[in-house]
Order: structure tokens, then C-alpha cells, then sequence
């Protein structure tokens, strides 16, 4: 009779332990992970090989993502599965991209490959949740963000919930070189931003790729209507007019710098009576 209530208690302090997860491993929960940086659009290989997706793990526990889903508001959509439990460490980067190989996909290692899943090079979505459908992230971005081929999408610094990252103002092109050439910093903290956001006068006024080799674009939208000027100026102070007119939607203009000398400029933005400057360094 003892033996017998001995076997049912390791039974039932079995089956116990086995509904808690181990190691402090669990299933995400809302607001547990979040969308950091995506590359939609790569140029040292195709984007079937070099679109990767980067997620961060806000908690403190190690979570488990098998059945995690990624989607867009289309068909797409892929749910990560594995024979053998797939961790996002707590406070780390994990990095999910199309192929596995580094030789082909750009120069990147990431942490999952996934199928039926592909970003589009102006606009989509990406969403992040249960197999439930309980989202614990999305994205939908389009042609106002700052996007161009080569480089990754940044998360601003300082944004850590889900709740901030689905405004084209958070983001940024990458600065920082990986792999096979492009700019992005898959698995590791995002470059920071030399661009100014949500200062007196205007919401965002940035410059990329910086430093450039020729092709530069810059990005700006006033609070307000107002009388913009943009130039270049060089060295010795001398102004390169780029543009000069009321504006009252945002703009992205492309300036090519080829016929400028290597060295550093200062891109100067005059918003009425107030002035931003951003080095600018031609390689």
C-alpha cells in the first residue's frame, strides 16, 4: 500500500513538473519580443537569399519559439517549427532569414531559416504571433519609410515595445557594413542615427547611407508648413543650393556627389528661423 502512494505521488509531481517550462523557458507573451530591423531589399545577392528578419527578446526569460507564426496581411506566412525547442536568449537578438547559407545570403548567420514568407520592396507587413492568432508584434511599412537597396531598416534607440515600432519616423537606414557589402547589423545592436527626430520645427530630417560613395538621400517632413532651405557646404564654407521652397509634405531627395571631391561636407536644413547641420562624409 506505501509503494503504491509512493508511485502516485511521483506521478503527480511528474506530470507537475512537466506543465512548467524548464530553465526558465516559456512561451512568449505580449509585448515579449519585438521587431528591431528587417532587410527588405538587399544588393549583394538576390532577395530570395538576403531578406532576413531580426526580433528582440524584451524579457528577462529565455523564451521558446517553435509555433511562432510571421506573416503579412496577404498569404504569407510561415510558423517556426523544429524538432528540438528554438530559444531567443532573455535580452538577445534572434535573426530569421531565407537562407541559411552565409556564402549566398549576403554574409549573415542567422539563427532560423523560414519558407513562404517574402518582403516586398515598398510596402507589407510583417507580423509576428501565437499560433492562436494573439499578435505580439507587427510592422506595416511602405514608401515614406526611408528605404533603399542595401540596407537594412534600423529601430531608433530607445524603443523597446511593440506599441512604438509601427511609425516610419522610428526607423533608420543602417550605417554599418556586414557580410558580402550591405548595411545592416543583423544579431548585434542597431548603429545609431545621425539624423535629428521630433525637434522644434520638424519630425525628421536624416542622411543616408552615410558615409557615402556618391549616391546620398535626404529625408525631411515639417511639423508645419514652412520654408525649407537645404545645401552642402564644403570645407572652406562654400553652399551648394539643393533646395529652397515651402513644403508641406514630407520629401526624399536624391543627390549624386560623384563629381564631389572626397573629404567632409555639412548638409545644413533651414526650417524658418532655425538651422540643423549633419556631417556628411564623401568616400
Amino acid at each position: 500500500m506505501k509503494k503504491q502512494f509512493l508511485i502516485i505521488m511521483l506521478v503527480a509531481l511528474t506530470t507537475l513538473f512537466l506543465q512548467f517550462p524548464v530553465n526558465g523557458q516559456n512561451t512568449p507573451k505580449s509585448g515579449d519580443l519585438i521587431i528591431t530591423e528587417f532587410m527588405v531589399n538587399p544588393s549583394a545577392v538576390s532577395d530570395t537569399k538576403g531578406e532576413w528578419i531580426e526580433i528582440f527578446n524584451t524579457s528577462e526569460d529565455d523564451l521558446v519559439l517553435n509555433g511562432i507564426v510571421i506573416s503579412d496581411a496577404g498569404s504569407n506566412k510561415h510558423t517556426l517549427s523544429s524538432d528540438e525547442d528554438i530559444i531567443i536568449s532573455a535580452g538577445g537578438f534572434f535573426v530569421m532569414a531565407r537562407n541559411i547559407d552565409s556564402d549566398e545570403n549576403g554574409g549573415l548567420t542567422p539563427d532560423y531559416v523560414y519558407s513562404n514568407f517574402s518582403l516586398g520592396n515598398s510596402e507589407d507587413e510583417i507580423i509576428i504571433s501565437l499560433d492562436d492568432k494573439t499578435i505580439l508584434d507587427e510592422i506595416a511599412y511602405n514608401s515614406d519609410w526611408p528605404m533603399y537597396a542595401g540596407a537594412s531598416l534600423e529601430l531608433n534607440s530607445g524603443i523597446d515595445n511593440p506599441e512604438s515600432n509601427n511609425t516610419h519616423s522610428q526607423w533608420h537606414p543602417a550605417v554599418d557594413i556586414y557580410g558580402a557589402g550591405d548595411l545592416g547589423t543583423p544579431g548585434k545592436s542597431n548603429s545609431v542615427s545621425s539624423g535629428v527626430y521630433n525637434q522644434d520645427g520638424i519630425e525628421y530630417f536624416e542622411s543616408f547611407p552615410n558615409p557615402t560613395k556618391g549616391e546620398l538621400f535626404v529625408r525631411f517632413s515639417a511639423n508645419s508648413e514652412e520654408m525649407v532651405t537645404i545645401n552642402i557646404l564644403n570645407v572652406l564654407g562654400q553652399k551648394i543650393p539643393v533646395l529652397k521652397e515651402f513644403l508641406s509634405q514630407p520629401v526624399m531627395i536624391p543627390l549624386d556627389l560623384t563629381g564631389m571631391g572626397n573629404g567632409i561636407y555639412w548638409l545644413e536644413v533651414i526650417v524658418g528661423n532655425k538651422k540643423y547641420v549633419q556631417k556628411i562624409i564623401k568616400q
